[in-house]
């Protein structure tokens, strides 16, 4: 084999010092940030991540919050055109007793009450009413069908109290008094 000259050994020693700054620049200045910047990246994404999360959240209570608007002002428009105009005393006697002619309940005194606020949120600007009928004589199918009748077609009414008796001459005969609750503007 040949021996190297100076200079060969030089140029060797030169060229694997080079070689080894090359690797150590290589790896301090390209490969540590592109690792660091690539955690970075991660961080960032798992936080945007929970930011889509968060926003989806929001984006579906919205849609909740609509839906809910929706039917509050569904409610409110049904109840408006439910109740007619003026003072519940001037309507509401005439109309329970109309109700209670057609189904052939005759002299059934009304007698108005206290006021309460509605229950709903969405009705907020309503007010509740509380109504006692007094039914001097009915039979007990006829108070039945009288009931149900005024639950259905008194959509903003409900009964709150019910109280039937009978009387000892008439035993196929009750007395019944009811109060209701209505809505009003």
């Amino acid at each position: 084999m040949n021996k190297l000259s100076k200079d060969q050994i030089q140029k060797i020693f030169l060229s694997t010092l080079l070689m080894i700054g090359l690797i150590y620049c290589y790896f301090t200045f390209l490969i540590t940030p592109l690792g660091k910047s690539d955690v970075q990246a991660a961080a960032r994404i798992e936080d945007l991540d929970a930011k889509i999360a968060r926003a989806r959240t929001a984006v579906v209570r919205a849609r909740s919050v609509e839906e809910q608007a929706r039917t509050a002002a569904d409610t409110v428009a049904q109840a408006n055109d439910m109740i007619p105009e003026g003072a519940p005393i001037a309507w509401f006697p005439p109309r329970m007793n109309a109700f209670f002619t057609r189904h052939n309940l005759r002299n059934v005194g009304i007698h108005g009450g206290g006021s309460s606020n509605a229950a709903d949120p969405a009705l907020k600007d309503f007010h509740g009413s509380e109504w006692t009928f007094e039914v001097p004589q009915a039979s007990i199918n006829q108070l039945g069908i009288v009931l149900a009748g005024l639950e259905n077609e008194e959509k903003l009414m409900e009964i709150t109290r019910l109280s039937i008796s009978t009387q000892a001459d008439a035993p196929e005969k009750q007395h019944a008094s009811l109060t209701v609750n209505t809505l009003l503007k």
